[in-house]
């Protein structure tokens, strides 16, 4: 169609990006897919997260073994002054030295559907013989899958 241009990839980045304060996060609100959830931007159908759209646009290119980090430890961050490069190590050392190490197991993680009590009721229902994986799923509000992730020490190890 005459006059129908697309929006240029950069354009079409930063519209998906609440840019505020230049101390503040600016937060992604664009698509959640992608790894972590923390978002993805797609450009010829590759797929990047949001942080390193955001360094490639305003400072370049990302040498090969290296990640953008956030200084901010906001993962849907995308101000570039909040980023870093770095390798894993770097970034698990960054969150080191700011204390933010801390555990995150079971219900300690904000993400958890199920609590330590209620993985507990889990183990204990299924070893009475009387239920299901797939019934313990609706039950509890989560996958079969997670429920055999339970069950053979995948997920909550700790319980």
């Amino acid at each position: 169609m005459p006059g129908n241009r697309s929006i240029p990839d950069e354009e079409r980045f930063w519209s998906k990006v609440d840019r505020r304060g230049l101390d503040e996060c600016w937060p992604w609100k664009g698509c959640l897919k992608g790894t972590n959830n923390r978002g993805n931007f797609t450009i010829e159908n590759k797929n990047f997260k949001p942080s390193q759209m955001a360094w490639t646009l305003i400072k370049g290119p990302i040498p090969e073994g290296l990640f953008v980090c956030h200084t901010c430890d906001n993962g849907w961050c995308t101000n570039p002054d909040h980023l870093f490069l770095g390798t894993p190590k770097d970034n698990s050392s960054d969150r080191a030295s700011k204390g933010r190490n801390a555990d995150q197991r079971g219900e300690k993680n904000p993400r958890a559907k199920l609590t330590d009590a209620r993985v507990r009721e889990i183990k204990e229902q299924y070893a009475s013989g009387n239920v299901s994986q797939a019934n313990l799923g609706e039950i509890f509000g989560v996958s079969r899958s997670t429920i055999e992730s339970i069950l053979n020490g995948y997920r909550w190890k700790h319980i």
